[in-house]
């Protein structure tokens, strides 16, 4: 892993680096990784590209978009900025 190759190289997560994942699988919040992530709504997501790909297969044109993550899973592998939490 990224924290691993980190460590590995001298330095600390997160004295030195700060690391952040996305998607909150269930790995990220064992000790040995213990990573700050972004949680997504992956039900939302799958049917937002679903409803993507049928428009396209339909030929209509597609546009990106972007969806709203505003929840973090806040974890030991981030730096509190300015000191608090």
């Amino acid at each position: 892993s990224a924290m691993r190759c980190i460590r590995d190289h001298g330095l600390g997560v997160p004295e030195n680096i700060s690391v952040i994942g996305i998607d909150d699988i269930f790995l990220s919040s064992y000790k040995e990784f213990n990573l700050t992530t972004v949680k997504i709504d992956k039900t939302t997501m799958g049917r937002m590209a679903f409803d993507m790909i049928m428009d396209k297969v339909s030929g209509e044109k597609v546009e990106s978009v972007l969806l709203p993550a505003n929840e973090i899973a806040v974890r030991g592998s981030v730096m509190p900025v300015n000191g608090s939490d």
